[in-house]
């Protein structure tokens, strides 16, 4: 979006440290394995140099990626190594090869290079021909661009263990750019800096910022871990201004400016919307100002069919006018149209940009909209403010799905656009899981489903399920977690008068009872922590549940035979700071039920205290699997 061209045409420039090392592996790169205080490594980064230069004709980049496998598993690691870019960068001089241990180079061709975006952002991936053990793959490009109001940050890690990592910044003559860090140790703030000539203007040189780090542990994608690039190391950098030869340009003057920009943006979208008549439609004999937001808020929810995506830039419809047509858009087209919709309707509403949490925290002193990758909207009454998210219309007013769960975000309105706190209700998140199986002479099992998900996990899965098809939903969220075959024969997923969302299900399971004799043991149905989400011995970041929350399951057992007597999985509970794991069971009249909870109070356990959580939900998994036995008569 926020994009400053000064002059056309981009001045190439070669990679010197490439052009010098490129192909040429030294006997102690060859020797190098896996570091004493990260063993497990099944590849390593022997180094990842970058250098941005920053130009009045452009900006380039050039990178050089030199890594080793360790092992044949490292193969799947290196597999996914790659590079971002936008639509509009060039890449030049883009080259990978892969050399053996005997010193073969083995070059990629065209067909083993691969492009694919996610989230408006390109990614090129490589095939890397010859993957074994003890051989080392690189690769080298050139990113020529003129995004002077969104110079790309630079990341010391990855998810592979990096033995060097350095970036050196350039800035030509004229140029006045701010840095910040993240995660960086104290001794390692201060960039080294120097100077290149400059061969236009010997008096003028470039000036050199580097910054280089060394024996870094990977940050890999773990469950229940948020915002990644938090984690990472990190240097960011803004271009203030441009001084040339008689006019100054600044691309940095505040949070306001940018707040005009993205104003236009959206008044674009929303002119000649044609809302007037809808909105006094919605709101007709309706007299109390929130009670005009709900029904307001119903009718995009319910109306408008959200489509997956949701990222602040309104492309799935070219107006407001399509996106009534189509009656389909993504979540930040819903929430403009609720905002419109508002103010045709006399009340005052904005919208709010926010980074969500799958991305990282917002950073304030980072002058980019770029850092924004989702669109809420704000309401004011009379006494009250309200942020609203119309996008599912399983997420009840008043409420955001989870991963909008953040502390602040940016108010748009013009000039007067401003970063604001961002205040939710903490509604309790409750999930009730009512299963009945039946079991029959053959050993098949029928079973019923009624799953009650309240607070969070309501827009949560209800998001899910209205993106998916409702039996795709049952099948990916709930039966395919079984691991056993199953039929699914009828399904409904609906929100009740009180916000919940309700998820019922008739399925059957054909081979799930073990019968000796006239004992028939079986496992009762349990739909999540069946295995456990934290198999590593150690974790570096933070478990993070986002938000309290309570996992209820309750089964009932029973069977077209009587049954005499039955041992039941025992009384057990475990807990720790923060979460609690009991389970129940009692066999009465010749039925079996097993009741089941757990309650995690503390949504975020910090890496010092994961040896217990890991504990906990090994222990959970393990109850899980653990089954009755039954005496048939």
């Amino acid at each position: 979006m926020y994009i400053i061209v000064i002059l056309l045409g981009i001045v190439s420039q070669s990679s010197p440290a490439a052009d010098k090392g490129w192909g040429k592996v030294s006997p102690a790169e060859w020797q190098m394995g896996a570091p004493a205080d990260f063993p497990e490594a099944n590849a390593i980064v022997l180094h990842d140099i970058c250098t941005l230069t920053v130009r009045s004709s452009g900006i380039e980049i050039t990178r050089w990626e030199r890594m080793k496998l360790l092992s044949k598993a490292g193969a799947d690691e290196i597999g996914d190594v790659g590079f971002p870019y936008f639509d509009d960068d060039k890449i030049k001089d883009l080259r990978a090869q892969t050399i053996t241990p005997d010193g073969k180079a083995m070059k990629l061709l065209s067909k083993d290079y691969f492009t694919k975006t996610i989230g408006g952002v390109k990614y090129r991936t490589f095939a890397f021909p010859g993957l074994d053990s003890g051989c080392i793959v690189e690769f080298h490009y050139r990113n020529l661009n003129t995004r002077y109001g969104n110079l790309d940050p630079w990341y010391f890690q990855s998810d592979i263990y990096t033995y060097k990592s350095s970036f050196t910044l350039v800035v030509g003559p004229g140029f006045t750019y701010s840095s910040s860090w993240s995660n960086l140790p104290m001794a390692k703030r201060e960039s080294r800096d120097g100077q290149i000539p400059n061969m236009d203007d010997p008096r003028r040189p470039y000036k050199t910022f580097t910054w280089e780090m060394e024996n870094l542990e990977p940050i890999t994608d773990e469950l229940y871990m948020s915002a990644r690039a938090d984690y990472l190391k990190a240097v960011y950098f803004q271009l203030v201004s441009y001084q040339g030869l008689y006019e100054t340009t600044n691309f940095i003057s505040s949070w306001q400016d940018l707040g005009k920009e993205f104003q236009d943006y959206i008044d674009g979208y929303a002119r000649g919307s044609g809302l007037d008549e809808l909105s006094a439609q919605l709101v007709k004999e309706i007299v109390d100002p929130v009670e005009k937001a709900k029904a307001i808020y119903q009718y995009v929810a319910r109306e408008i069919v959200l489509k997956p995506g949701g990222e602040p830039y309104l492309t799935d419809n070219d107006d407001i006018g399509a996106l009534r047509k189509s009656a389909s858009g993504n979540g930040a087209e819903k929430n403009i149209m609720l905002i419109e919709l508002l103010k045709k309707a006399g009340l005052k509403a904005w919208p709010v940009l926010i980074c969500t949490r799958d991305e990282r925290k917002f950073n304030p002193s980072i002058y980019q909209l770029q850092q924004f990758d989702y669109l809420i909207s704000f309401v004011q009454f009379d006494s009250s403010v309200m942020y609203v998210d119309a996008s599912s219309k399983f997420c009840p007013f008043g409420m955001f799905l989870p991963h909008c769960l953040v502390e602040a975000g940016f108010l748009i309105d013009g000039k007067n656009s401003q970063l604001v706190k961002i205040l939710r209700t903490e509604p309790r998140t409750y999930r009730l899981d009512l299963t009945n199986m039946h079991m029959d002479s053959a050993g098949s099992v029928t079973c019923s489903t009624l799953s009650s998900l309240s607070g969070y996990f309501a827009p949560e899965y209800g998001a899910s399920a209205e993106e998916k098809a409702q039996n795709d939903f049952v099948k990916e969220y709930f039966l395919d977690r079984l691991g056993v075959p199953f039929t699914l024969d009828t399904v409904e997923v609906t929100l009740d008068s009180a916000g919940k969302c309700l998820v019922m299900a008739k399925y059957t399971l054909p081979d799930y009872t073990r019968l000796l004799d006239s004992v028939l043991t079986i496992k009762p149905v349990s739909f999540r922590y069946r295995t456990t989400p934290f198999p590593k011995q150690r974790r570096s970041i933070p478990v993070d549940f986002n938000y309290p929350f309570t996992y209820h399951n309750i089964v009932t057992i029973t069977s077209d035979r009587p049954v005499s007597s039955a041992v039941l999985p025992p009384d057990t509970t475990f807990q720790i700071d923060g979460a609690t794991y009991r389970r129940a069971s009692q066999f009465t009249d010749g039925q079996v039920m097993i009741d089941s909870r757990l309650v995690v109070t503390t949504p975020t356990f910090s890496p010092l205290v994961y040896p217990g959580v890991r504990r906990l939900f090994e222990f959970i998994a393990q109850a899980q699997n653990e089954g009755a036995a039954l005496v048939r008569q």
